[in-house]
């Protein structure tokens, strides 16, 4: 946790697309509570949808969190939360992206689903509700949403069957030779794997 200036950090960049004010209370005042994992994990979000992910609510002061009627308890008042829209995604979809997302970073955290928006936070025990109805329901969770399979090249499945025959040692080093991110002649060693898995 960090504490944060608005006057001088509100265009300081946390995340490719997300700089300070974004996350500063709404009331105004300068100082904002920044907990350093959540623009992370708002920019995996972005990545993900290829959209603009807007922040409706971030840090907040005691003062503002009451104004607003928000929970006693509140992660954004101590700058671990943030309500988000996600352009083109239902809010039941980004809760399910955020479950997966969150499991993968290995954050238990909270996920809130509203009618309009999705809270997210990053605190250390896990909480899940489901807001739509306008109470709060508590929820074990958000499953739903499938992670893509990799899409592996022919080259790179080449040099899995030559690590998983012995032939090589070091997939990275020799995946940018294939690819000729390292200088060398790719064809030769292409031909010299394949002749190799090929006598086995």
């Amino acid at each position: 946790m960090a504490t944060f200036s608005l006057k001088k950090d509100g265009n300081t960049r946390f995340a490719p697309n997300f700089i300070g004010r974004e996350f500063a209370c709404r009331s105004g005042v300068d100082k904002f509570l920044l907990d350093l994992r959540l623009p992370y994990i708002l920019q995996e979000i972005r990545n993900w949808a290829k959209a603009t992910v807007s922040i409706n609510s971030g840090y907040r002061t005691v003062a503002h969190n009451t104004k607003v009627g928000g929970s006693p308890n509140s992660q954004h008042m101590v700058g671990t939360a943030a309500d988000i829209v996600v352009t083109g995604k239902t809010p039941r979809d980004v809760a399910q992206f955020c479950e997966w997302l969150l499991a993968r970073e290995k954050i238990s955290g909270g996920i809130g689903l509203y009618m309009t928006f999705v809270h997210v936070d990053v605190r250390a025990t896990r909480s899940r509700w489901d807001q739509r109805s306008g109470v709060a329901v508590n929820i074990s969770g958000f499953p739903g949403y499938n992670a893509p399979t990799p899409v592996i090249s022919a080259d790179e499945a080449l040099i899995d069957r030559a690590v998983a025959s012995g032939l090589l040692s070091d997939k990275a080093l020799w995946l940018g030779v294939i690819t000729g991110k390292i200088t060398a002649t790719a064809n030769q060693i292409k031909a010299l794997i394949t002749n190799g898995i090929n006598k086995k």
